[in-house]
């Protein structure tokens, strides 16, 4: 058994269209935007996982950590889980052509890219209608009351 560790960059934008069959719509945006980047952190015998998302068009990203959720930095989302080598601080200067580098553990292990003419409806704001019936709690659902 082993865990694949090479570096594998990944865009926040993708154009499509290329990969397209000759019969699709081409005036159509075949454009995508990165949207979600879930993450494992650790080895082959145990680690992590996270999940950094956009959540809409115009809020920036969030990093979901268990019980946490905090901004990241667009650098956060790419390269420090593109996998590969890092470097290992700054270079002594007498050692300018030997680069130290150590292994990255955190690793995307899956993508979620939206359509960009499509972002709006993906992403619209959750409302009472989206919610099963069978998990609403309805007009006559109340709180029961604490006791003292």
């Amino acid at each position: 058994m082993s865990q694949i560790n090479d570096r594998h960059e990944f865009p926040f934008d993708i154009d499509l269209e290329e990969f397209l069959d000759e019969s699709v719509d081409r005036n159509q945006n075949w454009n995508y935007k990165l949207h979600g980047v879930l993450v494992h952190s650790g080895d082959l015998h145990g680690g992590h996982y996270f999940a950094l998302i956009k959540p809409d068009r115009d809020t920036r990203w969030l990093k979901f950590d268990d019980d946490r959720v905090t901004p990241v930095t667009d650098r956060e989302v790419l390269e420090e889980n593109y996998g590969g080598e890092v470097l290992n601080g700054l270079v002594p200067p007498g050692q300018r052509q030997q680069v130290r580098t150590m292994k990255r553990f955190t690793n995307a292990y899956m993508l979620v890219y939206i359509r960009e003419s499509a972002i709006d409806e993906v992403l619209a704001p959750f409302t009472e209608l989206d919610t099963p019936p069978h998990l609403s709690m309805g007009p006559n659902f109340s709180l029961p009351r604490r006791l003292y």
